[in-house]
C-alpha cells in the first residue's frame, strides 16, 4: 500500500500538484490543510479527461461529478487544526487522473492537480514533489530536514568562499585565489 500526502495551501494550490504513482497501486491519499482555508479532495474515475473545466461553474462540476461518480471524494472540507482525512484507492492500470478542491471557487481559481498512473510524471519544479512518506523516510531526512536542506541550498554562496586576512582586504573579490593560497585547506568550519 501507497500513502500519497497531499495538502490544501491558503494560496489555493495542492502540494504537490503532480504524482506518479504504479499501475493498479493500492493508494492511501492522506489529505490536510496548509493555512487558514478550508479544502476538499475530489479524483476524477476518468482516465485523460478533458472535459472537466476550471472554467465550468461550481453548480456545473456537481452535475458532473453526479453523472461521473468520482474514484474518490473526502469531504466535508478539512479546515485547519483538523485531523488529516484519508481515503483508500486502488488505481486503474495506466492514465492521467486529474484532482480538484470542490469548495466554491477553488478549482476554478487553479486547484487542481494530476496524478499519473503507471506513467511518468513530467519534471516538476520541487526536487520533492510527489514523494510518498515511504520514499520520505528511505531519504532519513523527514519534513524538517528538506526544510533545513532547502534553506542551506537557496543561501548558500554558488562561489566558495576563501580565508580572509588583512591583505585581504584590498583586494579585488573576483580576482582568483593566489598561489601562495590556492593550495591551503578551507579553514574547518566549512
Amino acid at each position: 500500500m501507497l500513502e500519497v500526502f497531499l495538502n490544501g495551501t491558503a494560496g489555493l494550490t495542492w502540494e504537490p500538484n503532480v504524482l506518479a504513482v504504479p499501475s493498479g497501486a493500492q493508494v492511501v491519499f492522506v489529505v490536510g490543510v496548509i493555512g487558514s482555508l478550508p479544502h476538499n479532495f475530489t479524483l476524477d474515475a476518468i482516465s485523460n479527461d478533458t472535459s472537466l473545466s476550471p472554467s465550468w461553474s461550481p453548480s456545473q462540476v456537481d452535475s458532473y461529478f453526479v453523472t461521473n461518480p468520482p474514484l474518490v471524494r473526502i469531504v466535508p472540507t478539512i479546515s485547519a487544526g483538523t485531523p488529516v482525512k484519508t481515503a483508500t484507492v486502488t488505481m486503474p492500470a495506466y492514465g492521467i487522473l486529474t484532482f480538484i478542491c470542490e469548495v466554491p471557487g477553488h478549482f476554478q481559481q487553479g486547484m487542481y492537480g494530476h496524478i499519473y498512473v503507471g506513467l511518468p510524471a513530467p519534471a516538476s519544479t520541487s526536487a520533492t514533489a510527489g514523494l510518498n512518506r515511504l520514499q520520505w523516510d528511505a531519504l532519513g531526512i523527514g519534513l524538517a530536514g528538506v526544510v533545513i536542506v532547502s534553506f542551506m541550498f537557496l543561501t548558500r554562496s554558488h562561489k566558495p568562499a576563501r580565508p580572509s586576512s588583512a591583505e585581504d582586504d584590498e583586494e579585488d573579490p573576483e580576482k582568483p585565489l593566489s598561489s601562495a593560497s590556492a593550495g591551503t585547506k578551507p579553514p574547518s568550519s566549512w
